[in-house]
């Protein structure tokens, strides 16, 4: 947690950092309608700079080229100043608390179970949409849950940035998988956010003139598509075109290649995890698809092809053609 104390003839400052928080709680401590229990009646104001990065690719982008998110504390004069330590100090303990507020509760009065799901979203809507990413388009992801199971699922938003499911139904287990389901769906429209985030990176990252240009088709040659083309290291080709200059210059330039390379193929392994926990988040998906049909209709076998659990494909297209979308989107990125 980074404290920064500025004062300045309008008085003091603090910052308080929100680097490396989950979403929930930087969509929590964020909220004015949380900071007004701190400037109601006083020059003390509050408000929030700088991007959500995923904490994994926080060791990638700088500070300087991606500024994090934080906190910035005011206050003007003499006896608020004295207030704002304890103002800093309130906010680093509610943070902590706020660790919990996106856990799925049970409301005994209304027989209902409450599903939050937070995504702080720090891209312009044309790269990120987060009620697309998370709702569906026309809240078709809800739509589904809701058809199969046969429940009633009420979606709102409560603040911004986070949204309420209200699940009712007379059996609690059908609500239970229901909440389970929701869950996953945030997790997914969570990682779908790193990836577009290292996206956005990754364009910065790379001359567009290196870029592979792409194709409107995904079916490509497999011979000759040069697979995984952006992550070959370009030292070899720097330090042939460079034979003519002095070993000291050469040196130079390949140490500064490396450290681009090195930075781009940590992008790309960013880019590639996220879409591996896509592909788990996907799977624990279908299993829960598979236990809801028995639920409903305990007459449905689960066993629906040669597994115990039902039938799990990660890649919903074709594997190979899946594949080579997500090559090319690596390659044309990187």
């Amino acid at each position: 947690m980074t404290q920064l104390s500025t004062l300045s003839s309008t008085g003091e400052q603090l910052i308080l950092s929100l680097h490396n928080k989950p979403h929930h709680v930087c969509v929590a401590a964020t909220q004015a309608m949380y900071w007004q229990q701190f400037t109601e009646n006083s020059t003390i104001s509050i408000k929030a700079s700088g991007k959500y990065v995923p904490s994994e690719l926080a060791w990638i982008c700088s500070d300087e080229e991606e500024p994090r998110l934080h906190l910035i504390l005011r206050a003007q004069c003499e006896a608020d100043i004295q207030l704002l330590g304890d103002i800093y100090c309130q906010i680093i303990y509610d943070l902590l608390r706020f660790e919990g507020h996106d856990h799925a509760t049970y409301d005994w009065v209304k027989q209902e179970v409450i599903v939050f799901g937070s995504l702080f979203n720090s891209l312009p809507s044309t790269i990120f949409e987060t009620d697309r990413h998370l709702l569906g388009q026309r809240n078709c992801n809800i739509k589904k849950i809701r058809n199969i199971l046969g429940c009633s699922i009420d979606v709102d938003q409560p603040m911004t940035q986070r949204y309420r499911f209200r699940i009712r139904h007379v059996n609690r287990t059908v609500m239970d998988v229901a909440a389970i389901q929701i869950q996953a769906l945030v997790r997914q429209a969570q990682d779908q956010y790193l990836i577009a985030f290292a996206m956005s990176i990754g364009r910065t990252l790379v001359d567009p003139t290196e870029r592979i240009g792409t194709s409107t088709s995904t079916s490509v040659n497999p011979p000759n598509y040069p697979l995984f083309t952006s992550f070959q290291s370009n030292n070899k080709r720097v330090c042939q075109t460079n034979d003519d200059s002095d070993d000291s210059a050469d040196e130079t330039t390949y140490d500064e290649t490396r450290d681009s390379d090195e930075v781009v193929a940590n992008m790309a392994t960013a880019y590639i995890q996220a879409l591996i926990k896509q592909a788990h988040i996907k799977y624990r998906m279908v299993f829960v698809e598979n236990t809801k049909k028995r639920l409903v209709d305990p007459v449905t076998p689960i066993i629906t092809g040669s597994t115990e659990m039902g039938t799990f494909t990660p890649l919903q297209k074709n594997d190979d053609e899946h594949i080579k979308a997500n090559e090319i989107n690596i390659c044309c990125l990187f």
